[in-house]
């Protein structure tokens, strides 16, 4: 009887096991309705606001680093005008009268109260160079383009400049001095254009002045300076300075 008992309960032992691990396969069942959603299908497709939320791009979205100057309406300051030669009619009928009123009432820092007077005395001027050429301070033969002298005759043209419509808030300002430009009587230097940098002084006419001209064909220049008392003639395989002397014909 015992014998019978024994094996009933483990029977039933063995049936409640098998009860209780079917009830805990019904839990992990895949019925398909729980699937996990796939990654690519869970992403949202961007809408339009998103679009247009875009960052911006860098070159477009900086800002006008160089915005428009305004505009004071009219020309600067150095305003030119050309008589002469260096016009575009190059009538030279009157250019000595048109060039002397425009230096005496120019806005430059070189007062002239007589032009006339300097006009007469440069077409008389003659400049004289001292040929004792030089390099690395040994005597050497000067170029053949360098002249014994030249001698200024007809004043030919000139570039006057002033000041015009210049805003009256704006802060002064001198224009350039006038540019006078003669006939020579050299055939390798034809013009030559004087000026002045500083004040001038009629006193001395030939003071901080300068003398210029220049061959294009030959590629040839000549600086005149009469305050460092410098000729410098200078070409593509050459430079020379020399000494000089003024002289004006009575």
């Amino acid at each position: 009887m015992k014998k019978i008992l024994v094996v009933f309960a483990i029977l039933c032992a063995f049936f409640a096991v098998s009860c209780g691990s079917g009830s805990k396969n019904e839990d992990t069942v895949d019925t398909g309705d729980n699937d996990p959603t796939d990654d690519a299908d869970s992403q949202s497709e961007p809408s339009d606001d998103d679009a247009d939320s875009e960052p911006t791009d860098d070159a477009d979205s900086q800002p006008d680093d160089d915005p428009e100057e305004p505009s004071y309406g009219g020309r600067g300051c150095n305003a030119r005008t050309s008589y002469g030669s260096t016009s575009v009619t190059r009538d030279e009928s009157s250019v000595f009268d048109s060039c002397a009123t425009g230096a005496k009432y120019s806005d430059s820092s070189c007062i002239y109260p007589d032009p006339a007077e300097l006009f007469l005395k440069l077409q008389k001027t003659t400049i004289v160079f001292k040929k004792e050429c030089k390099q690395n301070d040994a005597p050497i033969p000067c170029p053949d383009f360098i002249p014994e002298s030249i001698t200024l005759s007809q004043l030919t043209g000139c570039n006057i400049y002033r000041n015009e419509s210049t805003p009256n808030d704006a802060q002064p300002c001198l224009s350039e001095c006038p540019e006078f430009y003669f006939s020579t009587d050299n055939e390798t230097f034809k013009t030559v254009e004087f000026r002045h940098d500083y004040d001038y002084d009629s006193n001395y006419p030939f003071h901080n002045a300068f003398f210029e001209s220049s061959n294009s064909e030959r590629t040839i220049f000549l600086i005149v300076d009469t305050g460092q008392n410098t000729a410098l003639f200078k070409s593509s395989d050459s430079s020379i300075t020399l000494s000089f002397e003024i002289l004006v014909a009575e």
